[in-house]
This record gives C-alpha cells, structure tokens and sequence, in this order.
C-alpha cells in the first residue's frame, strides 16, 4: 500500500483517504471540508454516534467529491493529549483497519495532525 501525507486534501488521488477526528474539535475547518465534499457523510456519521473522535475508532465511508474512493475518519480523541506516541498509534490503527483490504494507496490529512502537534 502506497501511504501519501498531505495537508492539501485535493493534493492526491486515493483509495483510501483518512482523517483524524478530534473528540474536543468535532467541528474542525478541515472535518467540515470533508464533510462539505463527501456530501455530507461525516453529518449522517455523527448523527448515528459514529465519527465522534473516541481513541483510535475507525469509520469507513464513500468519499463523494473526495479525490478518494472511500474516506476513513479515524478517532484522535482529544487535541490536547495528542503528542508522538498517539500519532503512532494512530496511524496503526488506520492502516490496521485497512488490512486485508484491496488498497493500493492511502492518503492520510495531516492537516489536524500538524496544528495539533504544534499548539503544545
């Protein structure tokens, strides 16, 4: 699997493309981005309790307008206590969740990662 970091999410096309979610900042310009251009599958998430930022929680959707097949939200829980050692575990639990799976390239949005690593 091809994995691809950007802070672009037009940047790349890809199979997979996944998000953080952030359990404090579920209404992040980024997440309301990818809500706006999946045509609004991280709303219809939210309002069935799924896509709420809970550590490490998965939820595969379609992408819509997304330059993907299918959008990941993966949970970061809360911005605050996000530091090296969540990120890591992050991405394990993204790319665990897309095991045994048929994709060939997985664009991951640092953009929530990048402002949550650099506010502390």
């Amino acid at each position: 699997m091809r994995i691809i970091i950007t802070t672009k999410s037009a940047a790349a096309k890809a199979g997979v493309f996944a998000t953080p979610v952030f359990s404090d900042q579920l209404d992040a310009p980024y997440l309301r981005e990818a809500d706006s251009k999946s045509g609004g599958q991280v709303a219809a998430l939210r309002a069935i309790g799924e896509g709420t930022g809970s550590r490490y929680s998965c939820t595969l959707t379609s992408a819509g307008r997304l330059p993907a097949d299918h959008l990941l939200l993966v949970g970061a829980g809360a911005r605050v206590d996000f530091g090296r050692q969540e990120l890591q575990r992050w991405a394990a639990a993204a790319t665990r969740r897309l095991a045994g799976r048929k994709v060939t390239r997985l664009t991951i949005d640092a953009t929530g990662i990048v402002a949550a690593l650099t506010s502390t």
